[in-house]
């Protein structure tokens, strides 16, 4: 029987604790150089993007983002945030060119913001207060946004919002000869996007399938980025009956084994990243 599990089971054990957001660190694009999230913002309140330049709802936004930046920039900070999974400088680079991007660039490149905020899927904007107080959070750029930005570039209060618990938790992986590290949408959603990726997917999911075959111990962890349960159900028909499915909620086992490009395959004598 296949089963699929909601988090944790070894390559590693490891604690996740919550990060103060102010101490949350970025790479910014130019310069590669690490800054912090207070650093960023400033004594001003903060606007936050986080995107990837294969996510085409992501693109659709930036021209309303460069519209933002230009009618809020000299009240507001304002920070477009890549998540770091595949994608580098170059790819980056072009977006930024394509659109004319005039605010702060960086790179979530450890994760440690989108853990924090609990980030299920791009684009995602975010907003804090001059505190450092996330008080607004949404998929979509629409005018409750416009109208948020308005109210912070006016210093009118807006309520704080909470952020994802992160208690620390012990997360595992259960002992395997192989781990895979996937998506639902791997295959199908790279494939317009990113083909050679969505072949790697594929050539990946064939490879682990006849490792199974042939009685070999494999774990699935699936992002928790456009997932749902269901999504993961229709997902696990494609695998071998004996191959466990691992859905990565919290993107805890992504951080932790520095998981930056998908798929990604782990041997047992691998060394994960501590």
């Amino acid at each position: 029987m296949k089963y699929i599990l909601l988090l944790t089971f070894t390559f590693v054990s490891w604690f996740i604790h919550a990060t103060p957001l102010h101490n949350i660190q970025l790479k910014e694009l130019q310069g590669g150089t690490s800054v912090s999230l207070a650093q960023l913002q400033g004594a001003k309140p903060l606007y936050v993007k986080m995107w990837a330049s294969w996510c085409s709802p992501c693109m659709q936004q930036m021209p309303k983002l460069q519209q933002h930046y230009q009618n809020f920039g000299d009240k507001l900070a304002f920070v477009a945030v890549n998540i770091d999974l595949n994608d580098d400088a170059h790819a980056i680079s072009k977006v930024v060119e394509r659109f004319q991007l005039g605010m702060t660039i960086a790179q979530d490149e450890h994760k440690q913001l989108a853990t924090q905020v609990g980030l299920q899927g791009t684009p995602l904007h975010l907003l804090f207060n001059r505190q450092g107080q996330l008080v607004y959070r949404s998929h979509q750029s629409d005018e409750q946004l416009a109208q948020a930005l308005m109210a912070l570039a006016n210093a009118q209060p807006l309520p704080a919002k909470m952020l994802r618990e992160n208690n620390p938790s012990p997360t595992k992986l259960p002992l395997a000869d192989a781990v895979l590290f996937s998506a639902t949408w791997c295959e199908s959603y790279w494939q317009e996007r990113k083909a050679d990726t969505a072949r790697q997917c594929q050539a990946s999911r064939e490879r682990v399938n006849k490792l199974a075959e042939q009685g070999k111990k494999v774990v699935v962890v699936v992002s928790n980025l456009w997932t749902t349960p269901a999504d993961v159900q229709v997902f696990a028909q494609q695998f071998h009956p004996s191959i466990d499915i691992i859905i990565d909620n919290g993107g805890q086992l992504f951080k932790a084994y520095q998981v930056k490009a998908l798929p990604h395959l782990l041997h047992s004598n691998t060394h994960a990243a501590q």
